[in-house]
């Protein structure tokens, strides 16, 4: 479905009840600032620091946590279902467990845009704690380690899979079970569970069973991880968001926590550009001309019709739907408090509407990719590098002007790469 341009007319709820005039003093006559201009300058900055807050404010109560806690809903839900499956591993059940997988991983690619704080890469923003890793570890999954795990007790345990590496748990892991299409492991033939017969030896049956019960842990334990993140949020992080720059221990100024934000958003730039995109089109770090296999789900592509997406493609339009909803401050469609409106605010709309119309011609170029996306790096090339640069050109205004505009700090993902 083509996208039409997104701008959003209505700011009334956002527009300032004074406009505030800054006063420059002649440098060469008084050889300073005047108190009048300094006493403007001062209310423009508590007014910013007001607009700011509210903001943030409103992100985090009704774009953020609403979507978190649908995560965690919808990883309930899954975790229900693989039970189910782990009771009965029938085709009709994981057919069911399939279904639930699919919802709940579009609430988790709604969520990857808003990696802030607790959730964020450790060291990459203030109370960063990776608790996406936990249940959302991608691209860090390894289908033959998953198999070599079948034939250990990891898999029957949730403290022992707990201790595992993240690429033998958490919903890429869960994801790998339920498409995984038949009883064959993905390990070579020199691996030594096909070697020494381990493997030939469990039988369909076993096989089914063992998929089953190991999808259930890791969709538990991937729930557990989500409601820990929520917890975390409720337990205090929110409010030290909201209260940035009026009493936060964690952020001095508005601005900090609005760069937290930002930083999040910016989700569209490495993971989504580069990882989802660039890599399987042989743009990026790729050894071979394309990594087809290198796509988010590569099985899920593969168990697609012609005429079907396939989750790849299906994450990718959701990260742009998350990211349009936190950049607009979206609650729902009705259009809030966002950043759009704190470059107005600052007298960048032009700016912001540019970023608008590059965010329209992403989320256009994305839907004219023709999947799924682990044919179409290969066989419609061209549509996806056409994705590739219309999603590079909106990153590129976020990473130079928008970052420059309100002075923040790229995120280390995004830094060094100013293209």
């Amino acid at each position: 479905m083509t996208r039409g341009r997104m701008r959003t007319t209505s700011r009334s709820v956002l527009r300032p009840l004074v406009l505030f005039v800054l006063v420059s003093a002649c440098a060469s006559c008084s050889g300073g600032t005047t108190p009048a201009s300094d006493a403007a300058h001062d209310t423009n900055e508590v007014a910013t620091s007001n607009q700011e807050r509210l903001i943030l404010d409103h992100l985090a109560r009704r774009v953020v946590m609403p979507t978190l806690r649908t995560m965690a809903t919808d990883l309930a839900a899954l975790e229900d279902a693989t039970a189910t499956l782990e009771a009965d591993p029938s085709e009709t059940n994981r057919t069911l467990a399939r279904a639930a997988y699919v919802t709940a991983m579009d609430s988790v690619e709604r969520a990857e845009v808003y990696q802030i704080g607790p959730a964020a890469p450790v060291g990459s923003t203030p109370e960063a704690a990776a608790l996406r890793d936990e249940y959302y570890p991608w691209p860090l999954v390894n289908g033959c380690r998953i198999d070599q795990e079948m034939l250990t007790d990891a898999y029957t345990s949730d403290a022992l899979l707990a201790a595992e590496a993240l690429n033998v748990r958490g919903l890429p892991t869960v994801e790998y079970l339920l498409w995984v299409p038949d009883t064959n492991n993905t390990c070579s033939p020199t691996t030594s569970i096909n070697t020494d017969g381990t493997w030939a030896a469990l039988g369909d049956d076993e096989v089914w069973a063992r998929r089953a019960a190991y999808a259930h842990r890791a969709a538990r334990l991937s729930r557990q991880a989500a409601d820990h993140l929520v917890a975390t949020w409720e337990a205090g992080y929110l409010d030290r968001l909201v209260t940035a720059g009026a009493g936060s221990s964690t952020f001095p100024t508005a601005r900090a926590a609005i760069n937290a934000v930002t930083d999040g958003l910016l989700y569209v730039y490495e993971p989504l550009l580069d990882e989802k995109l660039g890599v399987p089109a042989g743009l990026y770090t790729c050894p071979t001309a394309m990594c087809a296999e290198n796509v988010e789900s590569t099985l899920r592509d593969r168990a697609s019709d012609a005429d079907e997406e396939g989750g790849s493609l299906r994450a990718i339009r959701v990260n742009l739907e998350a990211f349009r909803a936190g950049y607009l401050g979206l609650e729902g469609e009705l259009d809030g408090p966002g950043i759009d409106d704190l470059l107005d605010f600052v007298g960048a709309s032009e700016l912001d509407q540019r970023i608008q119309d590059a965010l329209a011609d992403a989320m256009e170029a994305v839907d004219a990719i023709e999947g799924p996306l682990v044919v179409a790096v290969i066989e419609r090339n061209a549509q996806v590098v056409a994705a590739i640069d219309a999603i590079d050109a909106l990153t590129t205004l976020l990473k130079t002007e928008l970052v420059t505009i309100l002075d923040l700090e790229l995120p280390m993902r995004a830094e060094g790469d100013n293209d």
